[in-house]
């Protein structure tokens, strides 16, 4: 089972991962979204923690406030629907 699966939770229809992942992918590396991923699955540190480092890393590389209104949008993803996937 592969740890990175696109941005979006495991449960989430593969074309809805795909469209988020295209969505990120305008403005943020996918770097984030695969260190998200990895943290979620070694569950070394709490959920809290590893979404928190997935919002820094979105905001270390926004420049724009859209794009920062875009990393706070994803994270409040992370934060409503990660549990199911932590």
């Amino acid at each position: 089972m592969p740890i990175y699966n696109g941005v979006g939770a495991w449960w989430m229809p593969q074309w809805m991962r795909d469209c988020i992942t295209a969505w990120f992918l305008r403005d943020f590396d996918e770097g984030a979204a695969e260190d998200h991923d990895l943290a979620y699955w070694l569950h070394e540190q709490p959920r809290n923690a590893i979404d928190r480092a997935f919002l820094a890393a979105m905001l270390g590389q926004a420049v724009t406030l859209r794009q920062r209104l875009k990393a706070l949008t994803l994270y409040a993803m992370v934060r409503l629907f990660g549990w199911a996937s932590y």
